[in-house]
């Protein structure tokens, strides 16, 4: 047989053999000028949501604040304004007391953003009537919270009031579970993936007392992420707050309470993800935030390597989230800033199970 007859003979199965390629290029061609969904070709793929947390130090309510044109009345729209820009999902606050919590969240609502809040205050008026600065968690109302609690760091938690370790003052941890999607039948249960959200303001006054409340705050979380509440899988835990405390020392040694939630696998979304050049040293500027923004944290020349930051307001966390973006918001409204500290804002991504 000649070389062309081989050829010819085979041509028809070749042909035949192209058949199917074909008519996929073909289905393909189509959908995609139709406008057809992809999912009807592909396999569906579930992107990574994104988790926005913020940390924000309210700066409580007082007089000496408004005889030098700092007063809570003036800041409020700087609050706001700073809120509405980044959006998160979850913030921490610190400090607020109680009609400060309450204007913030109608003056959300007026401009459209319905924010839910929980937590109780540090003090107790007499021993039982609630009263204080509260660390509560504000969250948006399409993030359900499935449970919440307050708690005192001293040697009796469930005494809101207490303090301990000879702290300047009673402090509070709040926490809440927030679940991420809906909930999923698996076998005999049901179960939506959930985010622990721990939020604190440490001791200004005595460092054994940071270091212990720190221990405290570990230990609850231990016990919270072994037993989640009903319909809920736990997927990572994070820490936000005013820590009263930098991170390292100048030679790169951990302080206490960071050394802490090191210690336990919390990371620090700053350090992670890496300080911007406008980011600025300290988190606290003491209401003169022009020469605190004018110092970032990039400056080997002037702070030894050992230091990424001077901070004292972080967002910790441990569990398969990552690290998207870290912002320290140092934005003024009408040359006057929200509080005499920096807010903070994490972006995570979070990888649900499908």
């Amino acid at each position: 047989m000649e070389p062309s007859d081989k050829v010819s003979s085979s041509t028809p199965r070749s042909r035949k053999a192209w058949v199917p390629i074909l008519a996929v290029i073909w289905l393909c061609a189509i959908y995609g000028r139709c406008g057809y969904p992809a999912s009807l070709l592909w396999p569906k793929v579930r992107a990574s949501p994104l988790l926005k947390v913020m940390s924000f130090y309210l700066r409580y309510d007082n007089d000496a604040d408004k005889k030098h044109g700092y007063g809570w009345d003036k800041r409020l729209p700087a609050v706001v304004d700073q809120i509405m820009k980044h959006q998160p999902d979850i913030i921490g606050t610190q400090e607020g007391l109680l009609h400060q919590l309450h204007q913030l969240k109608q003056a959300l609502a007026q401009i459209g953003m319905n924010y839910s809040s929980c937590g109780s205050p540090r003090d107790r008026f007499l021993g039982c009537v609630p009263c204080g600065e509260h660390c509560a968690i504000f969250s948006r109302s399409s993030l359900e919270a499935v449970m919440q609690s307050t708690f005192a760091l001293s040697e009796t938690p469930s005494c809101i009031g207490s303090r301990s370790w000879g702290s300047g003052c009673p402090r509070i941890a709040t926490y809440a579970w927030f679940r991420l999607d809906e909930v999923q039948t698996t076998g005999n249960s049901d179960s939506a993936q959930c985010v622990l959200f721990l939020n604190t303001h440490l001791d200004h006054v005595s460092s054994r007392a940071r270091r212990l409340g720190s221990e405290l705050i570990i230990h609850v979380l231990d016990e919270l992420e072994k037993i989640p509440p009903a319909t809920c899988e736990h997927l990572a835990t994070i820490v936000a707050g005013d820590f009263n405390s930098l991170q390292r020392n100048s030679r790169g040694v951990p302080e206490p309470p960071f050394a802490v939630f090191r210690s336990f696998g919390f990371r620090d979304a700053c350090s992670e993800f890496g300080a911007r050049d406008e980011t600025p040293f300290s988190t606290f500027h003491g209401y003169k935030p022009a020469a605190a923004s004018a110092l970032h944290a990039k400056c080997p020349s002037t702070f030894r390597h050992g230091m990424i930051h001077g901070h004292i307001d972080w967002i910790l966390w441990r569990g398969p989230l990552k690290v998207l973006d870290f912002q320290v918001d140092t934005t003024l409204k009408d040359g006057l800033p929200p509080s005499d500290h920096f807010p903070i804002i994490a972006s995570f991504g979070v990888h649900q199970k499908k």
